[in-house]
C-alpha cells in the first residue's frame, strides 16, 4: 500500500468540495461516503426541465425515423404489385441450384448475366441490383424490402433485394443452359 494514500474524508476536506452537486443533488461528502439525500423543490424543478428536454429530443428523433420509414414506403409503391412470395429465392440461391445442375456460374456472374440480358439493372442510388419492368410484368422476379438501422446515423433504412420466382427459376435455368450448349 502506498504511504501517501489519502482517505476519502481527508480528500474531501483538502479539495474543499462545495456542499451540493447540482447534477446529482448529493452532498459531496455524502457522495464520497455513500449516503444520499432527497432533492429539494428547486432541484426537482431543474431535473424536470432536463427530463422535458430529453423527452422532446427523443420525440423529434422518433418523428424523424417515422418520416424516413414512411418516405421509403412511398418509394416501394413502384414495386407494390411484385411482392415477394414464400417460394421466391435470392439470386445467390439460384446460382447454387444452377451449380448443382452442372452450370458453372456464381452469384456475381449471374447478376452480370441478368443485367446483360435486360432482366435486371444496377441502381447506383441504392447500390442494388433491381429487376426491370419487363421481368416484373412477366412475374420472373420480385423485390423484397428488408428494414435495418443504419449504423452511423441510427436511421431506419430499407434495402430492396432481388428475388426470383419459381417460374423465373425455370426460365433462367433453361435459358442459361441453352446458351451454354450453343456456345
Amino acid at each position: 500500500m502506498n504511504c501517501n494514500q489519502i482517505t476519502p474524508t481527508v480528500r474531501a476536506e483538502e479539495k474543499g468540495f462545495r456542499p451540493w452537486c447540482a447534477s446529482c443533488a448529493l452532498k459531496q461528502e455524502d457522495r464520497i461516503l455513500g449516503s444520499f439525500e432527497t432533492l429539494p423543490d428547486v432541484d426537482q424543478r431543474i431535473e424536470l426541465a432536463f427530463l422535458e428536454k430529453q423527452l422532446k429530443a427523443l420525440g423529434q428523433e422518433y418523428d424523424e425515423k417515422a418520416r424516413i420509414y414512411l418516405e421509403d414506403d412511398s418509394e416501394r409503391k413502384e414495386y407494390e404489385d411484385s411482392r415477394a412470395g414464400k417460394d421466391d429465392i435470392p439470386v445467390a440461391r439460384l446460382a447454387e441450384i444452377m451449380r448443382q445442375q452442372g452450370l458453372s456460374i456464381g452469384r456475381n456472374q449471374l447478376y452480370v448475366w441478368l443485367r446483360k440480358r435486360g432482366f435486371a439493372y444496377f441502381d447506383a442510388l441504392r447500390n442494388r441490383n433491381l429487376p426491370t419492368r419487363q421481368s416484373l410484368d412477366k412475374k420472373r422476379m420480385t423485390v423484397e424490402y428488408k428494414t435495418y438501422v443504419e449504423k452511423k446515423s441510427g436511421r431506419l433504412k430499407q434495402s430492396p433485394q432481388l428475388r426470383i420466382t419459381p417460374s423465373g427459376q425455370e426460365f433462367f435455368i433453361s435459358t442459361l443452359a441453352e446458351e451454354r450448349n450453343r456456345g
